[in-house]
């Protein structure tokens, strides 16, 4: 995995696309390493290597997707929605900064990186929710949403 990769940018990028979806920071570091050679020490970025757990972070993505749009479900930056999200940005933040690293401190910091992410992400998405859902039913929204989290990610992606 090239340096620019493992960038503090990088690391709260990541977090902020779990911010928006709580899966979506681990898939893409689950896509990103899934053939990369890390090194053996490299934990967490060593759990989402495998092809396994891409397919059930994807499952899980896709579940998001769909109880994300039904109208009991709080808002993301609600605390009981906020607090896995943080959780999953640090946990994204922490793997991609492993990669062909063993020092405990950069996992450390890209944890701390990807849960500011998560956080800033979860606020920034749910206005663009808002903004989406002028005028429009809130599942046409989600969907909006939905496609403009997956083309940027897919952009982000092919980036790092």
């Amino acid at each position: 995995m090239e340096s620019r990769a493992r960038s503090p940018l990088w690391c709260a990028a990541i977090g902020a696309f779990s911010g928006a979806r709580t899966t979506l920071g681990p898939l893409l570091v689950c896509e990103r390493v899934l053939d990369e050679d890390v090194a053996p020490g490299a934990v967490p970025a060593r759990w989402l290597q495998s092809a396994r757990v891409a397919t059930m972070i994807g499952v899980l993505a896709i579940v998001e997707m769909v109880v994300d749009k039904l109208p009991f479900i709080p808002e993301r930056t609600h605390p009981i929605a906020l607090v896995p999200r943080i959780a999953s940005g640090a946990l994204a933040g922490a793997a991609l900064s492993s990669v062909d690293r063993t020092k405990r401190r950069d996992v450390i910091v890209g944890a701390v990186l990807g849960a500011t992410g998560a956080i800033a992400g979860a606020f920034v998405a749910v206005h663009v929710r808002r903004w989406l859902a002028r005028g429009l039913p809130d599942v046409v929204a989600g969907i909006g949403e939905d496609a403009m989290l997956v083309a940027l990610s897919r952009t982000v992606l092919a980036r790092m």
